[in-house]
């Protein structure tokens, strides 16, 4: 597994600040509307992708072969919604 020394992560100012927006939004936020907030605010983590290719030296996270046809999908250590059980029932609201 590829290491990504995050510390390398060359972070545009106004991403940093744009991000402080929405995060303190969300923060105002009940469960449901939280979730939807998240999905129409994608767009913000799309723009660190170049930087995350970049550091990842445009190979796979898991097996380090150069990628050509993934989509980078940042994988999270937490869900960032709703959390289910095998029976597709709740347990929790995830994480924002």
């Amino acid at each position: 597994m590829i290491y990504i020394d995050i510390s390398q992560l060359n972070i545009p100012d106004e991403w940093e600040e744009e991000a402080r927006q929405l995060t303190e939004q969300l923060r105002n936020m009940s469960e449901e509307e939280r979730s939807a907030f998240i999905n129409q605010h994608s767009r913000i983590w799309q723009r660190l992708k170049p930087e995350l290719e970049r550091l990842s030296h445009n190979k796979c996270w898991y097996c380090e072969t150069k990628n050509t046809r993934a989509d980078f999908h940042v994988d999270h250590h937490r869900p960032k919604n709703k959390v289910k059980n095998e029976n597709n029932v709740e347990e929790s609201e995830g994480y924002w």
